[in-house]
């Protein structure tokens, strides 16, 4: 997580319990999708508890070179981001596009993912432009990663409009009973990451999504009763 290695493996614990409670839920092979949510947050947040307890000091920025040369803080780092910037704008879209019956809301979801894969292409296509260059460093108390640094900030401000519609959208737009509650605590997360850890923004972000994922259980609880 963002605060300590303790909180993100007591996070990542937590949120493998009710990953599996999510997964019992589930009638429906469609819906493990949506129910595997919480399951792949815990994953995120044991990969970033690993580096912390791997990097270097603090308030140094590692760089690839760096990274090469400590073999688990490299994959604890990549695993994190892969989630970050890959896996959940793609991810989200799709678990509320599977469960979906409606026609024109299947649609709406459907230019969801394409912001998506947009934005996941960029951002690979980035990462290969710059040689695969992340920057990482411990900044007040938290974990601060840097991937779009050269980016002029009109990119970088599309780039994050794409994100925000790939992972607010779905759970809004979707006709699940209570879906817009993940939606709304995604958004409330991003506004509260955004305005008081600006500078490990990620990191923080991707803590309060996976504490909302817990909202997961809540929705399939409720659609199992409708």
């Amino acid at each position: 997580m963002c605060f300590s290695p303790s909180a993100s493996f007591t996070a990542a614990v937590l949120l493998g319990t009710l990953g599996y409670a999510c997964l019992k839920e589930t009638k429906n092979p469609k819906e493990g999708l949506l129910a595997s949510i919480p399951l792949f947050f815990a994953v995120q947040q044991a990969a970033e508890g690993v580096v912390w307890m791997t990097i270097p000091g603090s308030e140094t920025t590692i760089s690839l070179a760096t990274l090469l040369q400590t073999p688990l803080l490299t994959a604890s780092t990549h695993v994190f981001l892969f989630f970050a910037y890959l896996f959940w704008p793609l991810w989200i879209p799709l678990s509320f596009l599977a469960v979906e019956k409606v026609q024109f809301r299947t649609k709406i979801l459907a230019t969801t993912l394409i912001a998506g894969m947009i934005f996941g292409g960029a951002s690979l296509g980035y990462l290969f432009y710059t040689g695969g260059l992340i920057d990482l460093a411990i900044k007040g108390h938290s974990l601060h990663y840097e991937l779009f640094k050269t980016l002029p900030q009109l990119l970088c401000d599309i780039f994050k409009l794409l994100y925000l519609y790939a992972v607010l959208a779905p759970s809004l737009v979707s006709s699940m009973k209570r879906a817009w509650i993940f939606g709304l605590l995604i958004a409330a997360t991003f506004a509260l990451s955004e305005y008081l850890y600006t500078v490990a923004f990620v990191s923080v972000w991707c803590f309060f999504s996976a504490i909302a994922s817990a909202s997961i259980y809540v929705i399939l609880r409720q659609r199992q009763t409708n």
